[in-house]
């Protein structure tokens, strides 16, 4: 077998060599042939082979180095997501709501995601039916920080496998924010710095939601800056893609519309949006209890406390069902 292409920062000869010693182990009775369930649908009786992510020495003949994956999802869907991002990620959203890819044989679920895919393009909302249980948390999956951009396949950085690099989309949004947010201060008696809040956001999501999304925590970076700076979505489109800009834009309030309309909305909208919006919402409003309680705004008086505690759990009623640890953590928190 020659592959005549690049893959994670892999050359065609480094791809090679370790297919030759998978071959090998494999015809030896080292290492079984590729079983199910498909590491990616998770379709228990579609037929699989193998994929790699990783092809560093010394070899790794574990997940998410080596897996198993069904034909669809290896060679329609993984390796053809830098072609059209927005069928890989109405393809993950099929499959976390339960789907399979031999689903897509199915008249109906096809015209369900076309549907999907519209809106996300459309900045509406579209649920989709629940097919069946997902065991996996959203975001944690190995899928959930893969690289998207053409160029990674070419990028030694792009070797995210080992554990060793820090993904340049995430410092990209944070620069981009720290910029947008410079002039600007939190309401606390100390006037510190806006930035910390998006920063406070990225940390709960991943030191206790244990979320590593890529899109979720640059969404987190980024997902105050079209409310509340000059920001665009077009901007955000070029410099981020039309996913994130999009997430951004699912928790940003329109300030057009008078303070109480807005905190109205934002209760109705939030059963709506998407998962990875779910995510930074329930981190927001961790992360704005916790400031209420050690540093509030000094002009605040009880009631106004009392009043958005009030408001902060409603909004999460909304979404709950996203994450169980950062859902406990608002819950102690909203007790006090």
């Amino acid at each position: 077998m020659v592959v005549n292409s690049w893959y994670n920062g892999y050359s065609s000869k480094e791809r090679d060599d370790k297919y030759k010693v998978l071959k090998k182990l494999i015809k030896g009775g080292e290492l079984k042939a590729a079983t199910g369930p498909c590491d990616l649908c998770n379709d228990p009786d579609k037929a699989v082979e193998y994929h790699d992510e990783d092809y560093g020495l010394p070899y790794l003949w574990t997940k998410p180095a080596l897996l198993s994956l069904c034909r669809h999802c290896h060679r329609t869907k993984l390796h053809k997501r830098f072609k059209n991002t927005e069928n890989w990620y109405t393809f993950l959203a099929h499959i976390r709501r339960g789907g399979y890819a031999s689903d897509l044989k199915n008249k109906s679920i096809k015209k369900e995601l076309d549907t999907y895919k519209k809106a996300c393009n459309e900045d509406t909302t579209f649920k989709l039916e629940i097919l069946r249980p997902y065991k996996y948390k959203i975001g944690s999956e190995w899928f959930a920080n893969i690289r998207m951009d053409i160029e990674s396949l070419r990028d030694p950085n792009a070797r995210l496998n080992r554990g060793k690099n820090i993904d340049k989309l995430f410092i990209k949004a944070l620069a981009f924010a720290a910029d947008k947010h410079k002039n600007q201060r939190r309401k606390d008696e100390e006037a510190s710095p806006y930035i910390n809040h998006p920063i406070s956001l990225t940390n709960i999501l991943v030191n206790e939601g244990e979320v590593n999304d890529i899109n979720i925590l640059v969404g987190a970076i980024l997902h105050d800056t079209v409310e509340d700076t000059e920001t665009t979505k077009e901007e955000l489109q070029k410099e981020f893609g039309e996913k994130i800009a999009s997430i951004v834009m699912e928790v940003t309030d329109d300030k057009s519309l008078p303070k109480e309309e807005r905190k109205i909305k934002q209760i109705e909208h939030s059963a709506h949006i998407s998962d990875e919006a779910k995510h930074i919402k329930l981190a927001d409003k961790i992360s704005n209890l916790r400031d209420i309680i050690s540093s509030p705004p000094k002009d605040w008086s009880q009631e106004r406390k009392n009043d958005y505690f009030e408001w902060a759990g409603k909004v999460i009623d909304q979404v709950r069902g996203t994450n169980s640890k950062l859902e406990s953590i608002f819950d102690s928190l909203h007790l006090k």
